[in-house]
């Protein structure tokens, strides 16, 4: 086939699904999920499909933001760029615990 002649093009991630990857994972340890496993159980996606997400290797999907919004308040302005102001002081204190 075609695609087997073609070489693979070096998978380039965005910053932005960097920086994302990041804040999903200071959300995870601030909720005190040690393990991406076991976060990824309970929010009942896929280990592997989250992993690639924390990871910045993919961007997280609204749809997931949306859902960590109403289970863990925080903002998808907090997870997309990183905005502070609508986030709990309580919830900022705990992310704040884990470095960045």
């Amino acid at each position: 086939s075609l695609s087997d002649t073609i070489p693979a093009m070096p998978k380039k991630r965005s910053q932005l699904a960097i920086d994302t990857g990041k804040r999903l994972e200071r959300l995870r340890l601030a909720k005190g999920y040690r393990y991406i496993r076991t976060f990824a159980g309970d929010l009942d996606i896929h280990e592997d499909t989250y992993r690639a997400w924390e990871k910045g290797d993919n961007l997280l999907p609204m749809c997931v933001a949306l859902m960590l919004e109403d289970r863990f308040e925080v903002t998808t302005a907090w997870l997309y760029r990183g905005d502070e102001r609508g986030l709990r002081v309580g919830l900022l204190q705990e992310l704040n615990s884990i470095a960045a």
